[in-house]
């Protein structure tokens, strides 16, 4: 069956050309508006106005039209919500070489744990993006990870105070004599 807003069996050609006018005009439409534009008589314009359903023909093209125009957007937004997720990752992946790194160079000795401590909001950042696009995509509201950030931080203060506590305790080793 085809579309209410394509040409029906027994619609003219002029009646359609008159009818896809009065179809663009947009919610402002009338007979009034399609006679002027088209420089037909207003008694031939609402007889096929009539004749032809015109009114519930373009109500469904409006109505086509908005489901259209909300699957792309829906369209989109998965596509946005896709990249989000994407860029999130990526953020974490770098915050956590750069953690790997800083890990190693603070088991050297070389920085200190309030160095590495700079870098949690980073990574914290690339997981809220990642998260919140993924909750998105689900259905489910965004919640942030400001206690995890908390909980890395406290994690990797206890994690330092350990080693400076085995240092200090191999350095207690060295100085005793059998």
């Amino acid at each position: 069956m085809p579309n209410a807003w394509e040409r029906l069996e027994n619609e003219s050609a002029k009646a359609f050309e008159a009818f896809t006018a009065y179809r663009d005009i947009g919610p402002d439409r009338s007979a009034r508006a399609v006679w002027e534009k088209c420089g037909k008589s207003r008694g031939l314009i609402e007889r096929w106005c009539a004749q032809y359903r015109w009114k519930d023909r373009a109500e469904a093209y409006d109505d086509y039209r908005d489901r259209e125009a909300r699957k792309t957007a829906v369209s989109d937004y998965k596509k946005m919500n896709a990249r989000h997720a994407k860029i999130g990752m990526q953020l974490q992946n770098t915050a956590l070489l750069a953690l790997k790194k800083l890990g190693e160079q603070l088991e050297a000795g070389e920085l200190t744990p309030n160095q590495i401590l700079s870098l949690v909001p980073n990574a914290a950042k690339g997981i809220d993006i990642e998260r919140a696009a993924k909750k998105e995509e689900v259905g489910l509201s965004d919640g942030g990870i400001a206690q995890d950030a908390e909980d890395w931080k406290t994690a990797i203060i206890a994690a330092a105070a350990r080693r400076e506590a085995e240092r200090g305790q191999a350095d207690e080793g060295l100085g005793e004599s059998p």
